[in-house]
Parts: C-alpha cells; structure tokens; sequence
C-alpha cells in the first residue's frame, strides 16, 4: 500500500490551499511506509491499550479501599480516566512517534546511526505528542509516561522484527545467488565435459568410417548412419542445461551402437525404460560418460564379450537408475564416479546419489538416484 495520495487535476489560477494539498498530497521518499494501514493500527493499538488502562482504573474504583458505584457509562466518559480521555493521550503519543518514526526510518544520515536516529525521534514524537495532547484537552494527571513505555515497547518489536525480517530477506538473496552460481559453474561444468567427450570421440569415428570405407562399405554405412543419429540426439543439447531420461537414453544408445559397430559386435546393450518414466526430468551428460567409462574399461581389457544393460523405474518421487556391466572388471572410474557425483549433490543435494558396486570376478553395476519430476 502506498502513502496516502490524491489524485487532483489544476487548473490556472489554483489558489494556495490547491497548492497545500498538492504538495501533502505528493509521494515524497520521507514518507515512504506512512501508510493508511499504519495509521490504521496505530488507532487500534492506541485502542487497545486505553481499554486495558481505563479497566484497571473501572476496577480500582468499583472494588477499591472505598469502592463507588460507578456503571459503563464511567468507563468510557468520566472525566479523568474515561476510556475516550484515556484514548486521546494515547492517540496523541502514538501518533507522533509513529510519524517521527518513519520520518528517522527513511532518513539516510551518512555520519548518524540508525539507532541513535531512531532514538532521537522516539523521543521528539513523544513530547510533540506530549504537547498536542495538553493542547487538545484536559491533560490533568496523565503524564506521557505509560505511553512512553508502551509506545517504545511497540516500536522496538516492530523494528525488532522488521530488522529480522530484512536480515533473513538478504540472507534469502544471498542463497539465491548462490544457487545461481553453482548453476553458472554446473553449466560450465557441463559444457566442459561436452567438449572433453564429443571433439574427440567425433574425429575417432570419422576415422573409423574412413577406414572401414576401404574394407568394409556396408559396416561403414552403418556406422555413419549411427552416428547421424547420435549427432541428431546430441546437437539439441549443446545449447540447453536441461533434458529428460529419454533423450539421454538415446544419446547413450547412439553411442552404444556406434561403437559396437566399430567392435562389429563385440559387445550387447539394451535399455529397460517404461515410456512414462522416460518423460522424467533428468540431468544432461551423466548417462553417457557413464556408460563411455565402461566401454573404455573393457576396450582397455581387451576383453571378448561385453554387456551394457540400463534399467530406469520411479517409485516413491525417486527416479532409479541402474546400469549393469557384465565383462571385465572395472577398477578405473574414480574421475568419473567422483565428477558426476559432485555435480549430482550440487543439484540435488543428499537426494542425488551415485555408487559404484564392483561384481566379482568380472562386471559391475551403477546405481544412481535423483528426485523424481517429469519435464
């Protein structure tokens, strides 16, 4: 809620009064936060503590040392602590220091505490308060001292927690820029790892179908018609940070077939991921250099029969993933395992998970857990 504006339309000739309330009118910065909801509750506190002043007065006078009978009418016009007398000092103390508050709040004194100045001011309200209370009615013995105690117990909670609030606000901001960044450095990360994979695996198939052009056209056909396909599964990502479990799958099953055509068949794959589950949400680039880890392995064992089976389920808001390797053992992955785990935990925290389970005498079998969504 803005401060309290009109909207007013002048003409030639406006006589100073238009000019007045024109200028109380305007929206100035020192009045920011002086609001018809604040004046609101400055009523209604000013309310509530003249009720409870004036019925412990009512009570003291009804059942006192020398008790008179006094009935509701007293409660609110006797002349000396009726609730509408009690009111109006009250009103006149928390007013002032209301409008003295926020006038300090929104000054930007660069040698000042903000303290001190809002100290200075509590103070100033008070006797303006004070003074406009004995001007505007019989003041009799009602020094501003309970709305001096009480106004100042209002405004330290209400600072007290408007403090709070900004701190919790900055520190909220804080962890949004946080986040933000490890994103930035997630996707750098990413685009890193895009770049390590992709140049070289690129160049080593284009050779690979060069070569077999000379001995083999119908397997360099092939090869050249799967790597198509990869191109067409990888290129919609080089540009994006998102992506869901199908397109990953592809991705992987391209490269798969890629390079059992290069090992003409040395090695079987197959994926086992319900359709539903293949519209999850799931993190780009982690499938694959997975998956790249294990072909590598049992290329460097030199070993004759390889198997690459990934199974994928969601149950429970976690999304499942296992790939299973059957052929050689499987003692280098640690860079892997731990780049792609420290990027699990940064997006998703200890809901993102990655294990590496060894299968003697030969194999092994990931497991992966991330927060089920779909995409």
């Amino acid at each position: 809620m803005n401060a309290p504006s009109c909207v007013m339309h002048f003409i030639d000739g406006a006589s100073p009064r238009d000019g007045l309330v024109r200028l109380l009118c305007a929206d100035l910065p020192i009045l920011k936060g002086f609001t018809w909801r604040r004046i609101g509750y400055t009523l209604l506190v000013a309310a509530a503590f003249a009720v409870w002043t004036t019925f412990g007065v009512w009570m003291m006078v009804r059942h006192g040392p020398a008790p008179k009978a006094v009935g509701i009418e007293a409660f609110f016009l006797h002349e000396r602590w009726g609730w509408l007398h009690v009111f109006r000092v009250y009103l006149c103390l928390f007013f002032w220091q209301m409008v003295a508050l926020t006038f300090a709040d929104n000054m930007r004194a660069v040698h000042a505490p903000r303290r001190l100045l809002l100290v200075v001011a509590f103070a100033l309200g008070t006797a303006i308060g004070s003074v406009v209370a004995m001007m505007t009615g019989d003041y009799l013995d009602r020094p501003p001292v309970w709305g001096t105690v009480w106004g100042g117990l209002v405004a330290f909670v209400y600072f007290k927690r408007r403090h709070d609030e900004e701190l919790a606000a900055a520190l909220h901001a804080t962890q949004l820029a946080h986040v933000e960044l490890k994103k930035k450095t997630l996707n750098s990360q990413l685009q890193l790892m895009q770049a390590r994979i992709e140049p070289p695996f690129l160049l080593n198939t284009l050779q690979r179908i060069r070569d077999l052009y000379e001995t083999d056209c119908s397997l360099a056909n092939r090869m050249l018609d799967n790597l198509i396909v990869y191109l067409r599964a990888a290129l919609p990502q080089m540009r994006t940070s998102t992506s869901t479990l199908g397109q990953e799958v592809r991705l992987a099953a391209a490269y798969l077939a890629i390079e059992r055509t290069a090992c003409r068949g040395a090695f079987d794959f197959a994926f086992d991921v319900p359709e539903a589950v293949a519209r999850s949400v799931f993190p780009p680039m982690t499938l694959l250099p997975l998956i790249e880890a294990f072909i590598k392995c049992a290329k460097n064992a030199r070993q004759g029969s390889t198997a690459v089976h990934t199974h994928a389920r969601a149950r429970a808001g976690v999304l499942e993933l296992s790939v299973e390797y059957a052929g050689s053992s499987f003692p280098a992955a640690d860079d892997v395992v731990a780049s792609l785990t420290a990027r699990l935990r940064a997006l998703y925290g200890a809901d993102g998970k990655l294990a590496i389970e060894c299968r003697p005498p030969l194999g092994a079998i990931a497991r992966l857990q991330v927060p089920h969504a779909y995409g």
